[in-house]
């Protein structure tokens, strides 16, 4: 697979970053991912696929994003074996759209990523987790009449935060999310922006 740019999950061109896999190729160790993955169009037989968002964790490399199914999107997760991509299977609850835009790793067998989802009426967030067998959903908040998730970072396998937005009204407000304690919380956050906030 050459390398070549991609489209990140946000929709911008932008080249996957090199993962610190590099280093292990030079002391002899596992073979590291491409530092570009890209795919072309019909992948599954309809559309093409936005890939983007590598998180290195212990030589797993998971890489997400989506694709498109001919009447909507789908999710897309990839992982790195040491010598290929394989695209493992990823939940999708929306009847029409499911997006993937960001994902940390606390461990190989604790990675967790966000996105959204949509029943053709708004967006509501979408959390998934990986605990080194599959990745499942994992039931959230989703305030407003619209809501997404663009970044999660782990503080530690027990607490981890989720960043995003809403809207409410005509108003597009930040989204802060936390888990603790195994569950998924709103947390208030400020808008400083005049109807156009955003984390």
């Amino acid at each position: 697979m050459s390398p070549s740019p991609t489209r990140g999950a946000g929709g911008r061109r932008a080249r996957a970053p090199g993962p610190p896999g590099d280093r292990r190729a030079r002391r002899g160790g596992p073979r590291p991912p491409p530092r570009c993955v890209a795919r072309g169009p019909n992948l599954f037989g309809a559309g093409s696929a936005e890939l983007g968002t590598i998180a290195d964790i212990l030589g797993e490399v998971p890489l997400i994003g989506f694709f498109a199914n001919g009447g909507g999107h789908q999710t897309l997760i990839e992982h790195w074996n040491g010598s290929s991509w394989k695209v493992v299977p990823s939940p999708d609850p929306g009847t029409s759209d499911d997006f993937l835009g960001g994902v940390r790793a606390v461990s190989a067998r604790d990675i967790w990523a966000v996105g959204s989802f949509s029943d053709g009426t708004g967006d509501s967030t979408l959390i998934l987790h990986y605990d080194g067998k599959s990745w499942s959903q994992i039931e959230s908040p989703s305030p407003g009449t619209s809501a997404d998730l663009k970044g999660v970072r782990p503080v530690s396998a027990s607490q981890v935060w989720a960043v995003g937005s809403l809207i409410k009204g005509t108003t597009t407000k930040t989204l802060i999310l936390r888990m603790k304690g195994g569950r998924w919380t709103q947390v208030k956050s400020p808008d400083p922006g005049r109807g156009h906030g955003r984390c």
